[in-house]
């Protein structure tokens, strides 16, 4: 797997992204990006900074996904969970 990992940070396009998103001292906010893109990042971006990472999903069922492969690439003993409460807008 980490072969694999390398190999797609290494790319091109991806690398340049990545570097960008590296220098960010403040957050990213990342929207509208496909698959499982959000997850090569957010595991790039913890690999290189060793600092606690944030991802936030739209559903929970988004929320597993992300979780489910951040711990294929990085390992139980670095991920977590934490589900949500559901809010509503007053009206």
């Amino acid at each position: 797997m980490d072969s694999l990992k390398q190999r797609i940070y290494s790319y091109a396009g991806f690398a340049e992204t990545l570097a960008a998103l590296s220098e960010a001292r403040h957050g990213v906010l990342v929207k509208n990006v496909p698959g499982a893109l959000p997850v090569l990042v957010a595991s790039y971006l913890f690999e290189k900074s060793r600092r606690p990472l944030l991802l936030v999903a739209e559903t929970l069922e988004d929320a597993e996904e992300f979780a489910d492969d951040l711990t294929i690439l990085l390992g139980e003993n670095v991920t977590s969970l934490f589900r949500g409460c559901r809010t509503t807008t007053a009206s």
